[in-house]
């Protein structure tokens, strides 16, 4: 900013230049009138500087709003083409509350501007199309509405299913697999890593990927001719969870193995039990039934919050330096009857804090997977939108990858809201919990459904 002698300097140049063309210019006769005028011009830049000056002195506070205001990736878009959108991690001390927080726009349900101004949609799964058990009210109807008017519509989920079991759950739950591009899960990913880095073979088995994760990092396996082993922390037999089997043959042919000398790494699948090296699932044909031998129980962790098993696990495998690799990063998962559990990323985080060990994440909120989708659906990011209920993972994910995003509030965060299931926020406890998170949405739903 200029100070009040640069204003000066500045205008006194200007003011004899203009005297000079205006008393030399035939066209007017009164150059001394002219001259009378510009001095004033130039007295009028001085005290506006002096004005300048003393606001910048007397009013600091107003600088310090605009640099600590964050706009929302939907209403700032940076003129410098290079620069990267701001990303959160989970180890990213949280934003102090804002007396001026980012602009959102709350809505009773997806508008007509909404539809009009995207046309490729990216959804959570859980929280905001079921509660994995059943659909959540109004979400078939708005996925079927979406699908009718043209639009794109794919699942990015944290959830530790592979992505083809994602999709074949869809009809059970009460929606068409053909209303979507396809799904991208962490489960996945999380797996088609394992294989390309841990494995023997560096293409994990009924992948039909010709580019592996591996080869998309620099390489291949650098594990040929011995397989990895691993210690497989996973979720019960017989449970509705994504299958434990199916995940570790998408691994390739890594070893299950029961003991902490033993292992390579940690597979962070589930959080439920720990396979034993002997488990097998075998089908008795008399009873049609599946049984699996006695698992090592992870204790209550996955209901109370237990460390009491975990704990003496975790710091073992800190001490051997085993590195952990997460399916599923979420913190926890709201059940149909409106309670929570404990889910994996909770271990994992508490893995990296609190004994220092070397933890990869897969899921929401890296900037890979929405980008991914992105791509899938071959759109511009300005037509794209993502519908998600976790601030942590969905929002800053979505602000991350530049995208704008809409936040269901009747998800993880409704009891800090502390509001009913279809109950539209208070603007204020919005800002509130915006603030608190670090991360603002650019619309506020309480559920998916369309406006009628």
């Amino acid at each position: 900013m200029f100070s009040v002698w640069d204003c000066f300097a500045f205008s006194v140049p200007i003011r004899f230049r203009r005297r000079d063309n205006v008393v030399n210019d035939p066209s007017f006769r009164h150059g001394r009138v002219a001259s009378i005028t510009y001095y004033s011009y130039s007295a009028a830049l001085t005290c506006l500087a002096l004005v300048g000056l003393l606001t910048r002195k007397l009013s600091p506070s107003y600088h310090t709003f605009t640099m600590a205001a964050t706009p929302s990736s939907s209403t700032s878009k940076s003129t410098d083409t290079n620069e990267k959108p701001k990303t959160t991690s989970a180890t990213t001390t949280l934003a102090a509350p804002r007396d001026h927080p980012a602009p959102f726009q709350i809505c009773a349900a997806l508008t007509p501007e909404i539809l009009e101004k995207y046309d490729g949609f990216v959804l959570d799964q859980f929280g905001v199309l079921h509660n994995g058990s059943t659909a959540l009210e109004g979400a078939p109807d708005c996925v079927q509405a979406l699908a009718d008017h043209g639009k794109k519509c794919i699942i990015l989920s944290n959830s530790s299913a592979l992505a083809a079991a994602t999709m074949a759950k869809l009809p059970r739950l009460g929606f068409c697999p053909d209303h979507f591009q396809g799904a991208v899960t962490s489960g996945e990913e999380a797996a088609l890593d394992v294989a390309s880095r841990f494995a023997n073979s560096s293409t994990p088995t009924g992948t039909t990927s010709t580019t592996t994760r591996a080869e998309k990092n620099g390489g291949g396996s650098g594990t040929k001719g011995k397989s990895k082993k691993v210690l497989f922390w996973t979720w019960a037999h017989g449970s509705k969870a994504p299958s434990p089997a199916d995940f570790l043959q998408q691994c390739g042919d890594v070893i299950v193995t029961d003991t902490v000398e033993e292992a390579d790494l940690i597979l962070l699948h589930g959080c439920q039990v720990q396979w034993s090296a002997s488990t097998t699932t075998t089908t008795n044909a008399a009873t049609a039934s599946t049984v699996a031998p006695p698992q090592l129980s992870l204790g209550d962790y996955m209901l109370a919050e237990d460390w009491s098993v975990l704990d003496p696990l975790l710091q073992a495998c800190s001490a051997a330096g085993l590195p952990m690799v997460c399916a599923n990063p979420d913190y926890i998962s709201v059940q149909p009857d409106g309670t929570s559990q404990n889910m994996p990323g909770k271990i994992a985080d508490r893995y990296a804090d609190l004994y220092g060990g070397k933890v990869t994440s897969f899921g929401k909120p890296q900037l890979e997977h929405f980008e991914a989708c992105v791509r899938a659906l071959g759109l511009p990011k300005q037509k794209v939108v993502h519908i998600g209920d976790s601030l942590h993972h969905d929002i800053a994910g979505a602000n991350a990858a530049g995208i704008d995003s809409v936040f269901v509030a009747g998800g993880v965060h409704l009891q800090e809201l502390a509001c009913e299931l279809n109950e539209v926020p208070t603007k204020e406890d919005l800002q509130t919990l915006f603030a608190l998170h670090g991360e603002t949405p650019t619309y506020v739903v309480p559920m998916l459904r369309l406006e009628e």
